[in-house]
């Protein structure tokens, strides 16, 4: 867990504790007496009982069991019971707040997870939970070439598309997908976008963040994070956080935010129904089949990245969408 993980949203975690599940790793979620997020191990040091199950108490956790409070740096504090001082700690975790999320990682030296457009951008929010290990869910919020047939009608046509100059760079920590700035009929969108070719950049960044940036005439006006929590080995959380800013028309940039927020879910749910689809099929298999195409050649860096074998390689395909 070297890096920051996204484990709630900001708003799940109040007065009370929150158990999460990160690698098959309980953690408790609480607040101290500033509000500020902090973690700890959800199990208590003392006895083993689990702290999401306690109370928090002028911003410390308390266990349910012994009454044997914990404040953020993991130092126990004895209950009325006990004379003289606590000698339990437990390992706190890293936490760092952002975007309305919560992140936990091992240490907080860790690097920061990347910050969605904020000045002047219109911003939306998404969650689910889908029954795939982490590694399926990246690689499918990395892929283009699904989006016409999964999301026909969405995203794409469904129908062959224009053909277009895609250029893979990786290095050790990301995976950057380029499309070639193309001129797409986009009727009901053009009057808030305006003309001009439109170019998408996909970006992949450790440990399993996919950024996604469009802009239209060279100026940005769509910005997603996807950021995916392996829970456990099949099963991973999903948060998005997305934003929007015309180029022309800002008074419709809150309208532009509510739509994407309406067709994000509808992709979510999707994306969903055909990976799970996909993972009940391999289980019944036995086997998971990996033949890429020419035109993928950005799959077999993404997994090498999500491995930790990151390297510096590059490639250039045309794809059709």
């Amino acid at each position: 867990m070297s890096a920051y993980f996204a484990v709630a949203e900001s708003s799940a975690l109040g007065r009370r504790p929150l158990g999460v599940v990160l690698e098959d790793r309980r953690i408790a979620l609480a607040r101290d007496e500033g509000g500020a997020a902090f973690a700890l191990p959800d199990l208590c040091p003392h006895r083993g009982a689990p702290l999401s199950r306690g109370s928090v108490i002028r911003g410390r956790l308390r266990c349910p069991y012994h009454g044997i409070a914990f404040d953020g740096a993991g130092r126990g504090h004895a209950p009325p019971w006990m004379e003289g001082p606590c000698t339990l700690r437990t390992e706190p975790l890293a936490v760092h707040e952002a975007m309305g999320l919560v992140f936990v990682a091992r240490e907080p030296s860790a690097p920061l997870p990347p910050r969605l457009a904020s000045d002047g951008w219109q911003p939306f929010g998404l969650a689910i939970d889908i029954d795939a290990p982490a590694v399926e869910v990246v690689e499918n919020f990395m892929d283009s070439t699904h989006t016409g047939v999964v999301h026909a009608g969405l995203i794409r046509t469904g129908d062959a598309g224009q053909l277009r100059e895609v250029t893979i760079e990786a290095d050790e920590r990301t995976v950057e997908v380029r499309h070639a700035a193309v001129d797409e009929e986009l009727p009901l969108v053009r009057r808030w976008l305006g003309p001009g070719a439109i170019d998408h950049v996909d970006i992949c960044h450790l440990p399993g963040t996919v950024e996604v940036r469009y802009a239209v005439g060279g100026e940005p006006f769509f910005h997603v994070l996807v950021f995916v929590t392996p829970r456990s080995a099949t099963r991973s959380s999903v948060f998005v956080r997305g934003a929007v800013r015309s180029p022309r028309a800002r008074a419709l940039d809150r309208f532009a935010a509510a739509g994407a927020a309406l067709v994000g879910r509808r992709i979510l749910a999707q994306d969903k129904a055909i990976l799970e689809a996909t993972e009940d099929a391999v289980r019944r298999a036995g086997s998971r089949p990996l033949a890429y195409q020419r035109a993928e050649a950005m799959h077999p860096m993404v997994r090498r990245l999500l491995r930790g074998e990151g390297r510096v390689e590059s490639a250039r395909v045309r794809v059709r969408l």
